[in-house]
């Protein structure tokens, strides 16, 4: 897919938001595009904020916590921020009304502070809550056998709920030896 901005380079962000019109907009930026736009960050300059896709590439939490997420066929969806307008990071300051307004965090500890407001939201926006990515190579072994483990007991689960139970028995099996491995891995770390 072609970056819609330079129009030269591969994208690798695809970006997805709502228009003021409620429509679905879809942006696909490469790598170099997305330095150019640090939409995220509130000092960025005004030459930035007057282009055309700043507006869409700023991520409208907004629009979504104010309650007009439209789901597809639906209208409008029941969602919405119903919290103490005053709350604040315990951080940067930033209000949860501002971010309301804006769409945009403070700071990184924002989404721990707003966390129980923020994550409908998130799950709308990303499909879920919780990073699903590749570990880097120089991780920890352990975090990998807990993510391997984790991701084996979802099959396991799939497997029961559609009763293929041979399946199912050798998943287990595997996440026992995986748990083995795992407290050897523990007491190795302990001496």
């Amino acid at each position: 897919m072609i970056c819609d901005n330079c129009r030269k380079n591969e994208a690798f962000i695809h970006f997805i938001t709502f228009g003021n019109n409620g429509e679905l907009q879809k942006i696909n930026l490469c790598r170099e595009c997305v330095k150019d736009f640090s939409f995220l960050n509130d000092a960025a300059d005004d030459s930035r904020k007057e282009s055309p896709l700043f507006n869409v590439l700023a991520i409208d939490l907004g629009h979504l916590i104010d309650g007009s997420y439209r789901d597809e066929g639906q209208g409008r969806n029941e969602l919405s921020l119903n919290v103490r307008e005053n709350k604040r990071c315990s951080n940067c300051g930033v209000s949860i009304a501002r971010v309301k307004k804006s769409g945009r965090l403070g700071c990184p500890k924002c989404y721990e502070d707003f966390r129980v407001e923020l994550n409908p939201f998130i799950k709308i926006i990303q499909s879920g809550i919780e990073h699903k990515g590749k570990i880097p190579l120089n991780c920890n072994k352990r975090l990998k056998i807990e993510k391997k483990i984790k991701d084996l007991k979802f099959k396991l689960e799939e497997q029961i709920i559609i009763e293929n139970f041979e399946e199912a028995a050798r998943l287990r099996d595997k996440i026992t030896n995986l748990q083995k491995q795992l407290h050897l891995t523990g007491k190795r770390n302990k001496k």
